[in-house]
């Protein structure tokens, strides 16, 4: 069995509670994994905690949080195992209060260990021109998704070896998510580049496992 991406997904809004965007799953149902990276700028930090996350009215989980070395910038991993497949049915992303900006981008994936919550997780922030994390992924295959947000950027990009799931400049800050095959066990970094001075932020990555063959 092989990780396939069976769905991304994105959307974002300025002076909100909330956003949400369908996300219909195929495949899902078995050996599957819904990932929703997170991420929120707003001054006061009770309002830019996520309170809940659904997909198809069904709760998501939470996985991680962190937030930048500032403070405006939140970065969190969501996640629901076996998500529904078919229907129309939509994420939605709540805060706790209304956010300056509020974006996610999802990723569905088939063919993962979807036995219980993914383990290997990793945070980072700091005030640089060059966003980067190393997560250290386990067995004999795996894909690392990140969640970032960096502060007064003007030209952040995907660095060209990973995916981009979205980039949103929301303006003074920009909000982003990317994907990548990371292949068997070992350090996978994932990083961006910014062309603008150096700058507050806060990236959180996570790898999901491929599933078991079975006996």
């Amino acid at each position: 069995m092989a990780i396939a991406v069976d769905l991304t997904s994105s959307t974002t809004g300025a002076n909100v509670t909330s956003v949400t965007a369908q996300h219909i799953c195929t495949g899902t149902a078995t050996n599957g994994i819904l990932i929703i990276a997170v991420q929120s700028s707003d001054g006061t930090a009770a309002e830019r905690i996520i309170s809940t996350v659904t997909h198809n009215d069904e709760t998501c989980s939470h996985l991680a949080a962190d937030s930048d070395d500032g403070t405006s910038l939140r970065t969190e991993i969501w996640y629901r195992l076996n998500p529904t497949a078919g229907g129309t049915p939509s994420i939605i992303v709540t805060a706790a209060g209304k956010c300056t900006d509020l974006s996610y981008g999802a990723i569905s994936l088939t063919g993962v260990n979807s036995a219980s919550a993914p383990a290997e997780l990793q945070a980072g922030s700091g005030s640089s021109t060059a966003p980067s994390i190393s997560i250290t992924t386990v067995g004999t295959s795996s894909y690392a998704i990140d969640s970032m947000a960096i502060a007064e950027a003007t030209g952040t990009t995907i660095a060209a070896v990973h995916t981009a799931i979205h980039k949103t400049d929301v303006g003074a800050d920009v909000h982003g998510s990317q994907y990548v095959d990371a292949g068997g066990a070992g350090a996978q970094t994932m990083n961006y580049t910014d062309s603008s001075p150096s700058a507050s932020w806060v990236m959180y990555a996570v790898a999901v496992q491929v599933a078991s063959a079975g006996p």
